[in-house]
């Protein structure tokens, strides 16, 4: 496949499985490819590391209605590889990088949330990149339907949407530090976005 370069813009998750690659700022589509079995429910990136924001992302992910999730390089849209999401439907993903003090070696965690009311939270690699070929996820009991994850620009702070269950607001380590429930926020809320430092809380329902 041809590397398709810094032009990649967009990444589409499609009803039917497919995700389509749109590129430039036209958006024109550039390939379309074989995905996932049902509907594709969430894609997201890592980006640059923190200690090299120029770099760009590397890998993208997406989460299906098969309850996969499958890694894609960026820059060539090939399949890197897929991994079992414990028979759930994901239905949010999240990237977040972390750095130790200094800002080396830093690590991106994706966090995804399940129609099983879990959250899990990978490590994902290429196959290639791993002795075992295998990943362990942390698995966290939300006992809420979360439906869609920010973070803070700083990644300390990560805000879950969770329709009448309002928003969970979590920490760095996933561990529940608050609560806004679905009557304060004006009614089931549908998305979250931490502003700045977690400063703010947005919502829509």
């Amino acid at each position: 496949t041809d590397s398709f370069g810094c032009e990649l813009l967009l990444w589409a998750g499609l009803e039917d499985g497919r995700v389509a690659v749109l590129a430039s700022a036209e958006l024109q589509r550039r390939a379309t490819l074989t995905a996932h079995h049902g509907a594709v429910t969430c894609v997201c990136a890592p980006g640059a590391p923190p200690a090299a924001p120029n770099q760009g992302a590397s890998i993208v992910l997406s989460g299906g209605a098969d309850c996969c999730m499958l890694l894609w390089d960026a820059r060539t849209a090939e399949q890197l590889r897929s991994l079992q999401c414990g028979g759930a439907v994901l239905c949010a993903m999240l990237a977040l990088w972390s750095a130790p003090a200094g800002g080396r070696d830093a690590s991106c965690r994706v966090w995804s949330a399940a129609s099983n009311q879990t959250l899990a939270i990978w490590e994902p690699r290429p196959a290639r990149a791993r002795k075992d070929g295998r990943d362990a996820p942390q698995v966290i009991a939300l006992h809420a339907s979360v439906c869609a994850l920010g973070a803070s620009s700083d990644g300390r702070i990560v805000a879950a949407a969770a329709g009448e269950d309002g928003v969970l607001i979590l920490d760095g380590s996933a561990r529940l530090r608050g609560r806004l429930g679905a009557k304060e926020a004006g009614g089931a809320v549908a998305a979250a976005a931490d502003v700045g430092r977690g400063r703010q809380i947005w919502t829509a329902g």
